[in-house]
């Protein structure tokens, strides 16, 4: 009988973490939606990072969780912020350099962030070895090719900091983004940074001629889901069904990387050797992370004292993220400190 009594103690020990496992998966999913359809407009570019919403509209993702959305586009994101700020759209992505941008200018204060769709190391210091670069101590004195004011131009500063190298060693060019790819390439400039399908053109044309390091260090590039205070709080629903739809996106990605992949080159006619090239650098993971605050803030500090802005110190940029609608629907990919 003590032996019984031992066997059947033992059985309810073992069945304890799988009733655990069992309760934690079933949270993890989300009651089917049998609501009405709400209609959004989500701003976006044709930029790889916006991978996970190309899924959701192509899987159903969207319409299944009662939203039908359209996708307005634009050439960068921050033509997506302005027509957010104008009402043309409910949504907008973005990367966090173009938020803290937008942040810092009159009118902002509706702004928030809803998640983080994606992170990414995608950009580089591109040199040329036949201008006598080899490492980036090599740098100081020649020519860099800068679009100033610009993301790549925060990088590029950060990347001189870290490296030791002071800006006054530097000649620099002033050139637009397109100018300093056709520049590199040309040899009208020394070196330049990059990133995306510019820098994956600037790597592949130049080939061995081409000497390349990470511009960013060991800090991440985000993309950010970005909606107005008004929006999110008479429509806090609509926000979690968006979330939901993207994190079922989320795991298609990680499940399906191949089928994604297809998704994105067939929507934007992208090369499979670009779309394998930023894949490498980039995850795909809804989230706020506490290093997006010390990312914007650094980069608030930086856009303050290089140029003229409308606000004169750091904004609290938790006043700008609306964490509500992540908590709810998965809230482990909030470490954001409260």
């Amino acid at each position: 009988m003590k032996k019984k009594s031992i066997w059947i103690s033992g059985s309810v020990l073992l069945t304890i973490p799988a009733i655990t496992i069992l309760v934690w998966f079933t949270l993890q999913k989300h009651p089917k939606y049998n609501g009405p359809i709400d209609k959004i407009i989500l701003g976006s570019t044709p930029a790889y990072y916006s991978l996970l919403i190309l899924v959701a509209q192509e899987q159903g993702y969207f319409d299944e969780n009662g939203l039908d959305v359209t996708l307005n586009l634009s050439e960068i994101g921050s033509e997506a912020l302005n027509k957010l700020r104008q009402g043309k759209i409910d949504f907008a992505t973005s990367s966090e350099f173009g938020f803290v941008n937008e942040s810092l200018k009159e009118g902002s204060e509706n702004l928030r962030i809803i998640a983080s769709l994606a992170k990414s190391f995608s950009t580089k210091v591109v040199a040329r070895r036949d201008h006598g670069i080899q490492k980036p101590a090599d740098l100081k004195g020649k020519r860099v090719g800068i679009w100033r004011d610009s993301p790549l131009d925060f990088s590029f500063n950060r990347y001189l900091i870290f490296q030791g190298i002071s800006p006054e060693e530097i000649t620099f060019i002033n050139l637009s983004y397109n100018q300093s790819l056709e520049a590199i390439l040309k040899g009208e400039i020394d070196a330049t940074i990059l990133f995306d399908i510019r820098l994956f053109k600037a790597l592949k044309q130049l080939g061995a001629n081409a000497v390349s390091w990470y511009g960013r260090s060991t800090q991440d590039f985000y993309w950010l889901l970005v909606g107005k205070a008004e929006f999110i709080v008479t429509k806090p629903d609509v926000v979690e069904r968006l979330l939901i739809a993207l994190l079922e996106a989320q795991e298609f990605v990680r499940n399906h990387p191949h089928e994604a992949e297809v998704v994105y080159i067939r929507h934007w006619k992208y090369d499979s050797e670009f779309v394998q090239f930023v894949r490498e650098m980039s995850t795909f993971e809804i989230s706020l992370d506490q290093s997006l605050i010390v990312v914007m803030e650094d980069e608030a500090d930086w856009r303050i004292k290089s140029s003229r802005t409308w606000k004169k110190k750091i904004p609290n940029y938790l006043r700008h993220i609306y964490m509500a609608a992540l908590d709810r629907v998965k809230p482990t990919a909030n470490t954001i400190y409260r």
